[in-house]
């Protein structure tokens, strides 16, 4: 059993399928979603009814239909009847465990008849579509040092010369547009994350393109991965970071790589926003301390 708790979404298909749930109902009504959730269940899972899969993935459902205030009659009617035939209970051979599987399906079949809150709005938390930026795009953004109260240890750049780059500037390109995740039953709802490549320069005012020509990109390279390659950074996929650090879109420009350069794709550097401590010192590695 891929269960690590009796409550209805203690199991692995359970935590699978969530966000698959919220992709098709904040898509379709709730007749329409429970087909293509259906469809999806039967076709990646090879699950259908009586099957384990099938009964954590029909009460999870039926749970979260009920939360939201979507649940359809014919959904609980089918749910209630698993429950009354105790489907799948022969899967809990230890008694006391029975006990506490049995009890929680006694108090969800009484929630499932009991009347659903008023329908809510549903969203997939996870699934940013839209980005702040264009690939191309360069922007500027502020360094924030000198209020950094956790000590200083980096190497190659003393905690004095951290502190003075406050204020200062460093520029980065948007390359990619990333699709980290996207839906099996909605395709057409996914997350998207920018890919950045930073100029290896700091600068007292915001550059312009003309002046930016000439800098060359920080590159980056360790242990596991020695060849040296221009280094990727994601950034945030929202405007708060962004705004918290004054960005200031420069212009755009190409982002073809030299004949024989590459992106170092097998190490994405981690994000440089928001203005803490921590992304001002990975700042400050990346333009002082990585070749």
């Amino acid at each position: 059993m891929g269960a690590w708790s009796v409550s209805i979404t203690g199991n692995d298909t359970a935590r699978d399928l969530l966000t698959e749930y919220s992709a098709a109902f904040s898509r379709y009504a709730p007749a329409e979603a429970v087909a293509l959730l259906d469809a999806y269940v039967r076709r990646d899972f090879r699950a259908g009814p009586g099957d384990e899969d099938w009964v954590d993935y029909r009460y999870s459902l039926a749970q979260f239909m009920w939360k939201k205030g979507v649940l359809t009659d014919a959904v609980r009617d089918e749910v209630i009847a698993m429950i009354d035939r105790g489907e799948c209970l022969d899967l809990y051979e230890d008694a006391a465990t029975l006990r506490k599987r049995q009890k929680v399906l006694a108090e969800f079949r009484a929630q499932l008849l009991s009347p659903q809150p008023p329908r809510k709005p549903i969203r997939v938390s996870r699934a940013q579509m839209t980005l702040p930026y264009e690939v191309g795009d360069v922007i500027a953004m502020r360094l924030h040092t000198a209020a950094c109260r956790t000590e200083y240890h980096r190497p190659r750049l003393s905690a004095e010369a951290f502190r003075q780059l406050d204020g200062q500037w460093f520029v980065w390109q948007m390359v990619k547009a990333h699709v980290s995740w996207r839906s099996a039953v909605v395709p057409e709802v996914f997350d998207v994350w920018p890919y950045y490549r930073m100029y290896a320069a700091v600068f007292p005012e915001v550059p312009t393109l003309a002046q930016l020509a000439d800098v060359p990109f920080v590159r980056y390279s360790d242990v596991w991965h020695p060849t040296v390659r221009t280094a990727l950074i994601t950034g945030n996929n929202t405007h708060t970071g962004y705004r918290r650090r004054e960005a200031q879109l420069i212009g755009r420009v190409d982002v073809t790589l030299p004949r024989g350069e590459a992106y170092n794709e097998t190490m994405i550097l981690p994000a440089c926003l928001p203005p803490t401590f921590e992304t001002d010192a990975e700042i400050a590695c990346l333009l002082y301390g990585r070749q």
